[in-house]
């Protein structure tokens, strides 16, 4: 540990310059398809949110979607800690890979990344390893530090893992990943403490904006219903292609272990929402998934 992972898509999947940046934000989170409003976090909140899912396109698509995630966490205070759990795009690495650096950077400034739960991860699963590898070209979780440095400044350290693709179907890849294990695992590190993990994934890509539309509804309603197996196999026999299904799966996996009932769809729409055009889409949904309170 020491060294700090730069990032890798500053200037394309978000701007480079922090007050450019900041802008784009508040323009996410004022966009008419985000929640119109910029949050504070609230400094009485509960900490009842668990879990997020989040999409990771650049903020002029998927940018507002992702914006009612992040209102959702600053309504329920400040975690302690954030687990963020996403795709390998890049197929380097491994195929669990948590990150050995000691800091990721944006042009926000710094997050320190837990040792404490990264090391407690590893001890609990033994198919996660430390391999930046994964981690360095990758944008699927680095696109959503803005977003937390934005409400949060660097003070709220980060667990990043990158999950690999390693079978021809969602169910076979979660079943040789041993998700629910991991999953576990991330629930006992952030056991005793305000922990939040978050998933980010897109949904559907490429296809005719309706046909998108149809294909993510039965995904989201298994993953809204915390049932990680049916929704490994809806993504299968549908053939959703949802690049981070694995992370969304270990997030159910989490939060369920962390007592979460269910989750509440916050939004969801296509980039032909954004762009007008409807011939080849990507879907972009967000979702928040809450404890009860006692």
């Amino acid at each position: 540990m020491g060294s700090i992972r730069r990032p890798a898509v500053a200037g394309t999947f978000y701007r480079n310059d922090p007050h450019a940046l900041r802008a784009e934000l508040e323009e996410c989170f004022c966009h008419h398809l985000g929640p119109r409003s910029v949050p504070a976090v609230d400094p009485q909140g509960q900490g009842l949110v668990r879990g997020l899912l989040c999409p990771h396109a650049g903020l002029q698509y998927s940018g507002p979607a992702a914006a009612w995630s992040y209102k959702e966490l600053a309504g329920g205070g400040a975690p302690e800690v954030i687990v963020l759990v996403g795709p390998n795009h890049t197929g380097m690495g491994q195929a669990v890979a948590l990150s050995g650096d000691a800091a990721w950077s944006t042009p926000l400034g710094d997050v320190a990344v837990d040792l404490r739960a990264t090391e407690r991860i590893l001890a609990e699963c033994p198919v996660a390893r430390v391999d930046d590898a994964a981690h360095r070209f990758e944008h699927a979780l680095e696109v959503q530090l803005p977003f937390l440095q934005y409400l949060l400044g660097d003070g709220v350290p980060i667990v990043p893992i990158a999950l690999r693709t390693v079978s021809a179907t969602a169910e076979g890849a979660a079943k040789a990943l041993r998700l629910e294990q991991l999953g576990q695992a991330l629930a006992e590190a952030l056991r005793g403490r305000r922990g939040l993990v978050i998933a980010s994934s897109d949904l559907t890509h490429f296809e005719p904006h309706d046909v998108a539309t149809e294909k993510d509804r039965p995904v989201l309603a298994r993953a809204l219903a915390l049932d990680a197996p049916g929704m490994l196999r809806a993504v299968d026999a549908r053939g959703v292609t949802m690049c981070g299904v694995l992370a969304v799966a270990t997030m159910i996996y989490c939060v369920s272990a962390m007592g979460a009932a269910a989750g509440r769809l916050l939004t969801y729409y296509t980039s032909g929402d954004i762009t007008g055009d409807k011939r080849e889409v990507v879907g972009y949904g967000a979702a928040s998934f809450a404890v009860e309170l006692p």
